[in-house]
């Protein structure tokens, strides 16, 4: 078995059999064309030419929207609050795939070109998202609610190769849906200089769309269905503290445990109870100080501000789910913490500000990508410096 591999103007063989060579018709036009192919042979019955274009493809999707929306708020008494709405929804989408190989002229050709894909998926999906909440308002300075809500991200359809199971059994997919129960606080103290809010959450999400391959070893296909279930709680703090005319403090603290709720099997994919989502930090944290000197330069107020953020340990990808050439088990991308410092002056009608992003040069795992068998990390941008100016005109 022979396989080929075309870079620019040089061609690789090797014996490792790759099944998805022979399905794009590859082989056959390498011992036709290539001189230096172990089985060359001018005279191999082929119908195409030569082309330097050896992959093509051609996608065309036709988005269309209708909603309608509304709330209503009913106040039982000057401190007691209930809203109630809604929104109706209808998403109809045409996808149009077209993918081949060995393209003979400078754009894709159907009746000149190899094509192993020319089809168009269509979804139509209507539904109905309620929302109500409940606001309590113990003093001007102090506020609870509660919240129940629904989002939804829009589906479509798969058009795919035409053996594939995503051109049959999984040729549309549905939106998936979040369910959210929301209990939170709002809170001034202290002349109102401080500012302290809470909130905890349980959303359960329902029929995630998650990308995976098609399980036919000589049928290369991606596509996307509802699958599976995922449960995320957590909780949200954020705080504001001005003390005095000089100082601002304030930071926020986020904790999220989303994890998948129950085990299933799908097309030859399991997801497994209690596994990460992705690209999910459990902690996920902020603090900014600034200080603005009691003086005068150049006609404006200096200042100096830090400003902190740590991200959490999460994953890469969804265990035994999501697509990967070669798979890739998922990837721990670990914490860090960066750092921005500036200075700068403030004037009525204009603002300066010298900066420095990233003060220690912290080097954060943003995406490690092992989408096609060969790893690729993401990191957060180095350390930068720089100069603003802002003017505001009346």
């Amino acid at each position: 078995n022979f396989t080929f591999f075309q870079s620019g103007n040089s061609t690789l063989a090797r014996t490792t059999p790759v099944p998805a060579f022979t399905y794009l018709n590859y082989l056959a036009y390498y011992i036709r064309y290539d001189v230096n192919a172990p089985l060359h042979n001018p005279n191999q019955a082929y119908p195409l030419g030569p082309t330097p274009n050896w992959y093509w493809a051609t996608y065309d999707t036709t988005l269309e929207q209708t909603a309608i929306f509304g709330e209503l708020n009913f106040d039982f008494t000057e401190n007691f609050t209930i809203t109630a709405g809604g929104r109706w929804y209808k998403v109809e989408e045409d996808r149009l795939t077209r993918i081949g190989s060995l393209m003979q002229g400078d754009f894709p050709d159907i009746n000149t070109d190899l094509v192993f894909a020319n089809n168009t998926a269509k979804s139509l999906e209507t539904g109905f998202l309620p929302k109500a909440s409940i606001e309590y308002r113990m003093t001007p300075q102090h506020m609870a609610y509660f919240t129940f809500s629904e989002g939804f991200r829009s589906g479509g359809g798969n058009a795919a190769r035409r053996d594939s199971i995503f051109a049959n059994e999984f040729s549309s997919y549905s939106s998936d849906l979040i369910i959210n129960h929301e209990l939170g606080v709002k809170t001034e103290w202290f002349d109102r200089t401080l500012q302290v809010n809470l909130a905890g959450y349980h959303m359960k999400w329902e029929g995630i769309q998650i990308q995976i391959e098609d399980p036919d070893p000589f049928i290369f296909q991606l596509g996307f269905v509802n699958f599976p279930q995922a449960k995320i709680d957590g909780f949200e703090m954020d705080t504001h503290w001005v003390p005095t005319d000089q100082w601002d403090l304030g930071g926020t603290l986020t904790y999220n445990k989303a994890r998948i709720s129950r085990t299933e099997s799908l097309s030859d994919v399991s997801a497994v109870k209690g596994t990460p989502l992705p690209l999910t930090p459990d902690w996920k944290a902020s603090l900014w100080i600034e200080y603005t000197f009691a003086m005068e330069i150049f006609g404006g107020e200096p200042y100096a501000r830090f400003d902190f953020s740590h991200t959490g340990e999460s994953v890469n990808s969804l265990g035994g789910v999501e697509a990967t050439v070669g798979e890739n088990p998922p990837k721990t991308q670990h914490a860090y913490d960066v750092g921005d410092l500036s200075f700068g002056l403030t004037a009525d009608m204009w603002e300066a500000s010298l900066y420095i992003d990233n003060v220690w040069d912290e080097r954060g795992e943003v995406f490690f990508n092992n989408r096609w068998g060969r790893e690729r990390l993401s990191v957060n941008q180095p350390r930068m410096f720089g100069f603003t100016f802002k003017r505001r005109f009346n």
